[in-house]
């Protein structure tokens, strides 16, 4: 008998074996019926998956970001990184070809759903749920689709006043490795990683809050370095006074929703292509 059989059918040795929480949610899976012996992590349908990529825009913006610059300084090219909403959907894979390719074999990517209704309990739907950094790997995986994967995930989370400064978990960021290539540390890397996207998106909303009033109208762009395009990142009330439009959702649109694209404006476009 394999461990990951033995953890399913000796609950004395589970209990022994698992850490404290990830044996809880093991039995929660267990009263709530659901199967271990799935093979394949279940998917969002393209619907589903652009209202969770819209709810989550600002996320997906940063981290997506800082995620882009930490591949390059990687050097296991089995490593990838994985960012998920609060719910648990996987929104992006990061990687190499090969690993990408790897991933999707086992039927690991974009738009899976690693929520513990889903898949049963994980490293990311154990860290969603109680905001805390978590390694869960190989057997200790509740269902059989992941049993072969390390998985170190971190949930990217900040204090919210509107809630008495408890934290609000937007979702979080995950480091998948082969079981070969597991090692304790990764856990604090994803803990570093988010760390720094929570900073991110903690001065950028107190930036934001700062000028938000402001009667003159403010905007701020973000230009992807990759592919060129240009979007609108941060913007305050007072840009639709100044342009007598109505108040509308701008934030991670085209820029040119706002602004006609040349031959119009060819002042505002020159400031941008510099």
């Amino acid at each position: 008998m394999g461990e990951w059989e033995r953890l399913h059918e000796d609950r004395a040795y589970r209990e022994r074996t698992l850490p404290a929480l990830v044996a809880q949610h093991w039995d929660r899976c267990e009263a709530r019926g659901l199967d271990p012996m799935r093979n394949r992590l279940p998917a969002l349908d393209g619907v589903e998956f652009q209202q969770v990529k819209k709810a989550a825009i600002k996320l997906y913006a940063y981290a997506n970001r800082f995620i882009a610059q930490m591949m390059g300084h990687m050097r296991n090219p089995d490593t990838a990184f994985a960012l998920f909403d609060r719910g648990g959907c996987l929104m992006k894979l990061y990687g190499s070809e090969a690993t990408l390719e790897s991933l999707a074999r086992a039927g690991i990517a974009r738009m899976t759903d690693w929520s513990e209704e889903a898949i049963g309990a994980t490293a990311v739907s154990i860290g969603l749920e109680h905001n805390v950094p978590l390694e869960v790997s190989g057997p200790w995986n509740y269902c059989r689709a992941l049993i072969d994967r390390a998985v170190y995930f971190a949930p990217i989370a900040l204090e919210d006043e509107g809630r008495g400064n408890r934290p609000t978990v937007f979702g979080g960021l995950a480091i998948l490795l082969p079981m070969a290539d597991a090692k304790k540390d990764y856990l604090m890397l994803a803990a570093a990683a988010v760390n720094d996207i929570d900073l991110h998106i903690f001065m950028a909303n107190t930036l934001h809050q700062v000028y938000l009033e402001e009667e003159r109208g403010m905007i701020t762009l973000d230009i992807n370095v990759h592919t060129g395009k240009t979007h609108i990142l941060y913007h305050n009330t007072g840009i639709f006074k100044l342009f007598d439009i109505p108040h509308t959702d701008l934030y991670f649109k085209p820029v040119d929703v706002l602004f006609d694209p040349l031959p119009r404006n060819r002042e505002f476009w020159a400031l941008v292509q510099e």
